[in-house]
């Protein structure tokens, strides 16, 4: 993570969600959260991605600066921060290898 403002999750009750979910997923599941909230867990392969992330999904008219932040603070969109390097997509394998 990086950015003054950038998160993962887009309070603590959504960050213990996801962290749940990641503790819990089955080798055939993928998480989906969308702008900092855990969405779905949905069932896919074992060769599937562990997390599918979207995030701040505004377009057209609404995506400028000024509708961010309103948005940001009404709590309802994050800043996530993520690098292009950390937005690599692990398969479930390799992220069971390393600690949650």
């Amino acid at each position: 993570m990086y950015a003054s403002i950038g998160k993962a999750a887009r309070d603590w009750d959504a960050y213990n969600q996801i962290v749940d979910a990641l503790k819990n997923i089955r080798e055939d599941q993928t998480l989906i959260p969308q702008t900092g909230c855990p969405v779905a867990v949905m069932n896919t392969q074992p060769v599937a991605p562990m997390v599918m992330s979207a995030v701040n999904n505004t377009l057209e008219v609404w995506a400028n600066e000024n509708k961010f932040y309103e948005l940001f603070k009404e709590g309802k969109t994050i800043w996530c921060g993520i690098t292009a390097a950390t937005r690599y997509l692990y398969s479930k394998k390799t992220a069971r290898s390393s600690e949650i």
